[in-house]
């Protein structure tokens, strides 16, 4: 934990700490941001944030719900089990986008899913993007955009708990089954950023809903005996 490198327990990708956050879009004109930058300036890190074209956002979401996506449109309800009034609801979509992987660059068809606030304006503050063939291959747009989480314009203005999961397709699923007001972190189970701290402090219980693995465990804290 203090030698700099990572390692994503989900996809097996590692790295240096600028390899880490090349991948998450966090490069400023090739300047690292650090952790205290962002902690001192949660706001202004999030008045300055790069928004995504809002128009080819939602584009993307009548693409997925007109069909011209059917592979993962098959793959989000039949593997995935999710519903169509599921996915209108927490805003999925569909689109082709490019990754660079051992010197190449690839053409990839991606589930899209936006992180909308939960203010009810219905901005799409970001997006992350996840190719169909691996999930190693996933990016968010717009490099060095604001964080947020999965589904919190879904929550009832008035709800007073929330159940956070680790991955996208299981807030949905959660919900669905559950009825459950439920939203994803950002990038796994260890991807907490203090940006989206404040989004969950009008809770008064949050549930925690994680991967029996490791990476899942190590977020639960149990009192001493």
């Amino acid at each position: 934990r203090g030698s700099g490198a990572f390692f994503c327990h989900r996809c097996g990708a590692k790295g240096s700490w600028y390899d880490l956050k090349q991948r998450m879009g966090d490069l400023r004109n090739g300047i690292v941001r650090s952790f205290g930058d962002d902690m001192q300036q949660p706001s202004a890190a999030r008045e300055t944030a790069p928004l995504p074209d809002q128009r080819q956002a939602r584009a993307e979401q009548e693409l997925l719900r007109d069909g011209q996506f059917p592979r993962s449109l098959e793959f989000l309800t039949d593997e995935r089990g999710l519903d169509v009034q599921t996915m209108e609801l927490y805003g999925i979509g569909a689109g082709r986008h490019s990754f660079f992987a051992d010197g190449v660059w690839t053409e990839e068809e991606c589930i899209s899913f936006p992180w909308i606030s939960g203010d009810g304006s219905g901005t799409i503050v970001r997006l992350k993007h996840r190719a169909l063939s691996s999930k190693a291959k996933t990016r968010l747009s717009p490099k060095g955009g604001q964080w947020g989480l999965f589904g919190l314009h879904t929550v009832p203005p008035d709800a007073d708990y929330v159940v956070v999961t680790e991955g996208e397709f299981d807030a949905m699923a959660v919900h669905q089954m559950t009825g459950f007001p439920a939203v994803s972190l950002p990038n796994g189970a260890r991807s907490l950023p203090v940006e989206i701290l404040p989004q969950l402090e009008r809770f008064r219980k949050i549930f925690l809903w994680m991967d029996d693995d490791l990476a899942g465990t190590d977020c639960y804290v149990f009192p001493a005996l």
